[in-house]
């Protein structure tokens, strides 16, 4: 894969976006010498596979507890505790 600055890049934008539609040939484009974005010729099947291995925000269930919440007994399922609470305020505000 070539790699190239965003100034480059920027300077020459319409000729790599044709080489890359010609050749399917993916462009790395770097940022302050780090590569930050890739040029790569459009395949919907690639864009679907991508998305699903994307990063996402953690879950609450996921995200394992810390600090002074670490050791407590009753938030082993944080998203249970949090709905309990939130239970017993709703029935509070809308009686």
């Amino acid at each position: 894969m070539k790699t190239l600055s965003i100034a480059e890049a920027r300077r020459d934008f319409c000729s790599l976006a044709s080489n890359v539609i010609d050749t399917g040939e993916a462009i790395v484009i770097s940022r302050y010498g780090r590569p930050s974005l890739v040029l790569m010729k459009y395949a919907p099947e690639e864009v679907a596979r991508m998305a699903k291995t994307a990063a996402r925000p953690p879950r609450c269930e996921d995200t394992p507890l810390f600090g002074m919440w670490a050791d407590r007994n009753d938030m082993e399922d944080p998203r249970a505790w949090i709905e309990k609470h939130r239970e017993a305020r709703r029935k509070r505000l809308f009686q």
